[in-house]
């Protein structure tokens, strides 16, 4: 059966109205002033002056350019955005990468219908997916996939990085961005601890089982290799990028 098309989203399954984890995400989003509207969602990673998130943003924008570099010089013909939220970086990449046919995925509804409304397109299509309960994709089916900011909302490091492998083409690249990485477990430890303290005084203590903190030894013990390049002797990111290279 075909999955069903709703506010020009794919729904690989239907949306739980009663998962109270995806609402407390969205609650969290909204008191953090997340939520953007349309015209500030088209700017991103660019903000202005009078956005909370300002200053973080134009780290990201750093960030997104490198990430841009990287890709520019795969050109992938194929590209998953594995939690790609309101789809800002799908829109810019597709502007990049006028070859490429683009999927972004998420379990976020409210923010996936904003990226199809601003960013879907013959070559960028969104889908409400959670791939470590559904096998949609054929496997081998992209060249590029990314993880920008989201691979901590994932309970499991191996198991989505193995399910993000097999969907990766011989030769393509798993990249992760914009995500912290600790230096061993007792770093991890203590930024999980402060994470509940955070999310506690934010009021949604909940939201702190669904934000996890891997380390940088984790993540090179499933293949992958920190980015380097001469730009970051100038250039200030908020987080180091990581690669796999599937052979």
């Amino acid at each position: 059966m075909d999955p069903t098309i709703r506010n020009g989203v794919v729904l690989v399954s239907e949306p739980d109205a009663n998962d109270l984890s995806k609402s407390k995400y969205i609650q969290v989003r909204s008191l953090e002033g997340r939520i953007l509207s349309d015209n500030q969602v088209l700017k991103l990673p660019f903000t202005t002056a009078d956005n909370v998130h300002h200053h973080e943003w134009n780290l990201r924008s750093n960030s997104y350019k490198r990430l841009l570099s990287v890709l520019k010089k795969k050109k992938p013909t194929t590209l998953l955005d594995i939690g790609c939220g309101n789809g800002w970086l799908v829109g810019n990449l597709a502007n990049e990468l006028t070859n490429c046919q683009l999927s972004g995925i998420d379990v976020n509804q409210v923010e996936l219908e904003q990226a199809s409304q601003l960013f879907g397109s013959k070559r960028s299509r969104f889908y409400y997916l959670d791939l470590t309960n559904n096998s949609f994709f054929d496997t081998a089916a992209f060249e590029a996939i990314i993880f920008n900011a989201s691979i901590q909302y994932f309970n499991d490091l191996s198991t989505i990085i193995n399910i993000a492998k097999s969907l990766l083409k011989s030769g393509g690249i798993l990249v992760i961005n914009d995500s912290s990485f600790y230096n061993n477990d007792k770093d991890s430890a203590a930024a999980k601890h402060r994470s509940e303290v955070y999310y506690g005084r934010l009021g949604v203590p909940e939201m702190a089982k669904n934000y996890f903190h891997y380390s940088t030894p984790e993540l090179i013990e499933l293949g992958f290799s920190k980015y380097h390049s001469w730009t970051s002797m100038i250039t200030k990111y908020p987080f180091p990028l990581f690669i796999y290279s599937k052979p």
